[in-house]
């Protein structure tokens, strides 16, 4: 390790060669090479400053805490900030617990264009126990901040970044939408999903409201174990020929029928009682033009099997329950200290007048029925999907 440590301080190594050579020492004991690094990071050389900063780095990388001086340890803390920015920062972090850089690397792990120094960065927070810290980032995060960062969580390969996520579903003081997205981001995970699977074994108390989100994400798995698992937990219902459907990854293999789909849009399938789709059909739910744009085929089949799984914002159900004892239910079109207006599953719009109304609520469930292919055949089904995916743009 001497003699390659000797040719990395040769002025005449160019930083392209110095890089095999680190790579060499790596070979050697711990005990035989800490001398030739703690010289190379720290003692005078003439090189210059490109091949300075690298050398250091490289050099200090492999090194601890533990084998500094306190001098050198001072060093360090301008060397840890000399290497912000670049790869070598997120290691530097990691191993001499710079707890003050934590909040860079969370602002890595939350913005990063390069996904994979994303997973890195929460790899280290995450075996840094800041957990609290990304749970708290998630929760105050708009919506493709949160994107990044629960993406960093799957990616980084950490066990913990299961519990964030987990946490996030089973807080039932969290809203709605961000529990049914940590677990549809669970569900990515082979470690998550068994988590799930283990809720529901050990038989605990789980707020309805997630239950929808659990077996859309256990179904949308691509693990045979998990896959097997949740047609034992929640067997798919039948079709309207009696047959069990099969696992949505085994739907999406399927050729259906563009043409077939679109008169099952607007006939058994009865989605244009609630859609529309340029111009056409009673607008309930959401605006179906350019779904084929913004849903891939997965998920175009787990929101038609399970639709309270990932219910749209401003789509939600509400119910009004007025003092008379009439319940009006539908989608929540507007509120004033005045009236509160909602649209009904038949498009009919309702203005109820706060002076009659007793309690509202805000349901767990989708407006929209979870049972909609038992009113089609298989291949209906997927010929509708086949024909809702070609939806690219309004006409």
């Amino acid at each position: 390790p001497g003699l390659i440590a000797k040719i990395i301080a040769t002025d005449s190594t160019q930083v392209a060669e110095t890089t095999r050579f680190f790579r060499a020492l790596d070979f050697f004991d711990d005990g035989l090479k800490k001398g030739m690094l703690t010289n190379l990071a720290f003692g005078e050389h003439s090189f210059d400053a490109e091949k300075s900063s690298y050398v250091v780095m490289e050099s200090v990388s492999r090194l601890s805490k533990e084998d500094l001086t306190p001098e050198q340890v001072q060093k360090l803390a301008s060397l840890v900030e000399n290497s912000r920015g670049s790869n070598l920062f997120i290691g530097m972090v990691d191993r001499f617990s710079s707890e003050q850089h934590y909040g860079d690397l969370l602002k890595i792990a939350s913005s990063s264009v390069d996904r994979q120094q994303a997973a890195d960065a929460m790899g280290v927070l995450m075996e840094k126990k800041q957990l609290g810290q990304v749970h708290s980032a998630i929760m105050k995060a708009d919506e493709a901040e949160r994107a990044i960062i629960c993406d960093s969580l799957v990616n980084c390969g950490k066990r913990s970044a299961d519990f964030v996520l987990g946490g996030i579903a089973k807080n039932k003081t969290v809203d709605s939408q961000l529990r049914t997205y940590a677990i549809q981001r669970l569900g990515e995970v082979r470690s998550g999903a068994g988590d799930m699977i283990w809720w529901i074994d050990q038989k605990e108390k789980l707020d309805p409201i997630i239950m929808p989100a659990i077996q859309a994400a256990l179904h949308r798995a691509k693990w045979a174990d998990v896959k097997k698992r949740a047609n034992e937990l929640f067997p798919m219902a039948a079709s309207k020929d009696n047959r069990p459907l099969p696992s949505i990854a085994d739907l999406v293999k399927k050729k259906g029928d563009v043409v077939n789909g679109k008169k099952v849009f607007a006939g058994v399938g009865t989605c244009a009682k609630c859609h529309i789709v340029n111009g056409q059909g009673i607008e309930v739910g959401p605006d179906q033009s350019e779904i084929g744009s913004k849903l891939t085929k997965p998920a175009m089949y787990e929101s038609i099997l399970f639709p309270s799984a990932g219910i749209s914002h401003n789509y939600e159900n509400w119910m009004v329950l007025k003092t008379d004892g009439t319940i009006i239910t539908g989608i929540m079109l507007g509120e004033t200290e005045s009236e509160i207006q909602l649209k009904d599953e038949k498009g009919i719009k309702h203005v109820i007048s706060m002076d009659d109304v007793d309690e509202k609520k805000k349901q767990r469930l989708s407006l929209m029925p979870a049972d909609l292919h038992k009113e089609m055949t298989e291949q209906e089904l997927v010929d509708l999907v086949e024909y809702l995916m070609t939806l690219k743009k309004p006409e």
